[in-house]
């Protein structure tokens, strides 16, 4: 687990796999994608995905201590490739620059594991996050209909697969 520097009151910790005891952050963020994420993993979808043989890296944004989001990236290392699963600013703390924080903090630290290739899926209709992607280099390079179990659709985004 490790965290970076940003403004006074925030800070990203990362948890990788095989890291430090950093359960009850995971239990927390755990707790918030069920509450909050219209597409929330049940705890058992989240024990499989973390103890499975998947790599990954997990973030946690934290203003005053307090958990106000998360990130999950599932990494494969052999094609250098991380791949977006989750981001979550909770409704309270938005637009306030925190999910571009958390992009930028992802992809540099992405990178410096030599995971130079980032691609995502994203709800057609949500125009905030897909503006956010694009202001971090990612490209559109498809669209799938009815993609998500509530019949909307999805944008595949990606970058650095050029």
């Amino acid at each position: 687990m490790t965290s970076t520097s940003n403004p006074p009151d925030c800070e990203i910790v990362f948890i990788q796999k095989n890291t430090s005891n950093s359960s009850e952050l995971i239990a927390s963020i755990v707790e918030m994608d069920r509450d909050e994420f219209n597409r929330a993993w049940t705890k058992n979808d989240w024990d499989v995905f973390l103890q499975g043989p998947s790599d990954y890296l997990l973030q946690a944004i934290l203003v005053s201590g307090s958990l106000i989001g998360y990130g999950l990236w599932k990494l494969s290392k052999a094609e250098e490739l991380a791949h977006l699963l989750k981001l979550h600013i909770t409704i309270s703390s938005r637009k306030n620059g925190l999910g571009a924080l958390v992009m930028k903090e992802a992809i540099g630290k992405l990178e410096t594991l030599g995971f130079n290739f980032q691609y995502l899926e994203v709800e057609e209709s949500n125009l905030p996050a897909i503006k956010l992607y694009e202001k971090y280099s990612f490209h559109i390079v498809h669209r799938k209909d009815k993609y998500y179990s509530d019949g909307k659709s999805a944008l595949f985004m990606k970058r650095g697969l050029e």
